[in-house]
């Protein structure tokens, strides 16, 4: 947001640059330039108005351009086209890496990539994935917190940030407006089955730090007593 005040600081000359057809400044900007500058007792024809108009116009629209594009970048292109590629959808992605880590979540991203011909992403959101879990470990560990700790718990912080991460990856490598069909849930489900059970009998405590294991001790705690 641009301040009257911040502007007023400025000189003639260098509000003139706010309001030449070049200018590269945002609309607010340009027209509180323009505001001050007419103030400040300087005189426009309706010729200079009208262009000067113009240019905050194209700046809107440059800049509604630019948000359009960058919505269109996070929005998934699904497709009930029997002969389009078939993908994991970045929501699926998103809720299994955050339940279960980023190496179940890589996996599927990494299957993604390899459907689409990007090899080497493929085996590097693999790797990862893997390292993300191991590093996520060690610093939630070295913040050494309470286990029963429920609001504002930075594990849910680090274990996003992994699942964020991975829809970022997703973003930059798939092709933009890439139209594809949903893959079947079959595999993100076995997946999640073997990362349940592996969260079960979990005797190193290595997913301690997830929801559902530390549902799982609840649970304990309650049918012990």
């Amino acid at each position: 947001m641009v301040k009257k005040s911040v502007l007023d600081k400025l000189s003639d000359r260098e509000l003139q640059k706010y309001i030449q057809k070049d200018s590269q400044f945002t609309p607010e900007a340009i027209q509180i330039a323009f505001e001050i500058l007419q103030e400040r007792g300087n005189i426009f024809s309706q010729q200079e108005k009208k262009d000067i108009a113009e240019i905050i116009q194209n700046r809107k629209n440059v800049e509604q351009t630019k948000l359009q594009e960058e919505q269109e970048l996070w929005q998934e292109h699904l497709t009930d086209d029997p002969a389009a590629v078939a993908l994991y959808s970045r929501s699926t992605i998103l809720v299994i890496s955050f339940l279960f880590g980023t190496i179940p979540g890589s996996i599927l991203l990494f299957l993604n990539f390899i459907k689409i011909k990007k090899y080497i992403p493929a085996i590097l959101t693999l790797a990862f994935g893997i390292l993300y879990f191991f590093i996520q470990n060690y610093v939630i560990s070295a913040l050494d917190l309470p286990q029963d700790r429920s609001r504002y718990d930075p594990r849910i912080l680090i274990i996003g940030l992994g699942s964020i991460s991975l829809m970022i990856i997703s973003v930059a490598v798939l092709p933009k407006k890439l139209i594809y069909k949903s893959a079947s849930f079959i595999f993100p489900i076995i997946l999640a089955m073997v990362m349940l059970a592996l969260m079960y009998f979990d005797e190193q405590g290595l997913f301690s730090n997830y929801l559902i294991p530390r549902t799982f001790s609840i649970i304990k705690i309650i049918l012990v007593n």
